[in-house]
């Protein structure tokens, strides 16, 4: 029962904070002013959200269990590319490589962090990075490919190279498996930028 009354505490905040843009004026939700939150939510937002949800105390419990969440996140991710594939194979519409993109990758990852994080807590909130963690590096190299057309491993390479999220998890797993203690604290009034 708590986590039904947690998940409804979290969608209602969810709905507070979308009733709150509905009452921004519309100049003000420009096309270059939704392109600098988007901005923000990629290159700060989201990286700041996977370092955090690597700090924890390391357990090896724990690090075979995120082992076996990448292993089941990439596995999630690729038999939902191939049930794509399938269904789409017949499909001569221009479109149909943004259609697969869509049905492949989602964009959960952004609402439902915060959601898990309430939910399970900082150890639920490191597996579900790990499939945040797969979901980017996926995207950024299949979905790529299947966007631009383009299957040549330089360009894949730089794709990968432009996207925040890939160096956050980078950080995060060395801070993790090092045990390196980053200064910031619940205390700290800089700490809601990681959370």
């Amino acid at each position: 029962m708590d986590l039904a009354v947690i998940t409804a505490q979290q969608v209602a905040e969810l709905f507070i904070l979308i009733g709150l843009g509905l009452l921004v004026p519309r100049p003000a939700c420009s096309a270059r002013g939704k392109q600098t939150l988007s901005n923000l939510l990629v290159n700060l937002v989201v990286p700041a959200m996977i370092i955090n949800s690597y700090r924890m105390e390391f357990s090896a419990e724990i690090l075979h269990n995120l082992m076996a969440a990448f292993a089941l996140s990439t596995l999630s991710i690729l038999l939902g590319l191939i049930i794509t594939l399938l269904f789409t194979a017949r499909s001569r519409d221009s479109r149909t490589p943004i259609f697969r993109f869509a049905c492949v990758f989602s964009n959960a990852g952004y609402m439902g962090l915060p959601l898990i994080s309430a939910l399970f807590g900082s150890e639920g909130l490191l597996y579900a990075s790990a499939f945040f963690t797969m979901f980017n590096l996926l995207l950024w190299t299949v979905g790529y490919s299947m966007v631009s057309g383009s299957s040549d491993p330089k360009k894949v390479a730089q794709s990968l190279l432009h996207c925040p999220a890939i160096y956050a998890i980078v950080v995060g797993l060395v801070l993790y498996l090092l045990q390196i203690r980053c200064p910031a604290s619940s205390s700290s009034p800089w700490s809601f930028w990681a959370t």
